[in-house]
């Protein structure tokens, strides 16, 4: 008890991988077999974002996104982000310290308040962003977002774009 399992959702080396429903099906018989544990998710960002239909995670999402640590280009809650795999695999917490972890892990304490990235006035578009992801990271929405920066189609941004912030 006060472990974290994690379901660890990508393609094999053969190339296969797990429908969604198969992974939310594997998730539950895990969060079923061992009721004193959290059961996550941990899966890339692009599985997350393209692959996935049902959003389910379990207890939480431990997302690999390969961006600045504790600042995953998703909307979803995570508890844990992979932000680098060089020279290992290094991964931030949404927890102060292990005991904060062991108490969520055992079912005693509710899930940290997730990081947030600081106000910005400018953000400059990467590869792979959204203006909704943007906008959610930021607490503002994709329509004050267009507004302020003369963007008359949402779904057509560009890396190298320098966005105004605006709340």
């Amino acid at each position: 008890a006060g472990d974290v399992l994690a379901v660890d959702w990508e393609t094999t080396g053969s190339g296969t991988r797990a429908s969604c429903a198969e992974k939310d099906a594997f998730i539950r018989a895990v969060k079923r077999l061992r009721p004193a544990h959290r059961v996550i998710l941990y899966v890339n960002r692009d599985f997350w974002l393209n692959r996935d239909t049902t959003s389910y995670a379990g207890d939480g999402l431990w997302i690999a996104d390969y961006v600045t640590a504790g600042r995953p280009r998703i909307k979803a809650p995570w508890l844990f982000h992979q932000h680098t795999d060089r020279p290992i695999d290094t991964n931030v917490g949404a927890f102060p310290d292990r005991a904060a972890l062991r108490a969520w892990a055992s079912g005693t304490a509710a899930p940290p308040n997730r990081p947030t990235p600081p106000p910005a006035a400018t953000y400059t578009v990467r590869s792979g962003d959204t203006l909704s992801g943007i906008a959610a990271r930021y607490g503002t929405t994709v329509a004050k977002l267009a507004t302020a920066n003369h963007i008359a189609n949402p779904d057509r941004i560009y890396a190298g774009q320098t966005l105004k912030i605006v709340k």
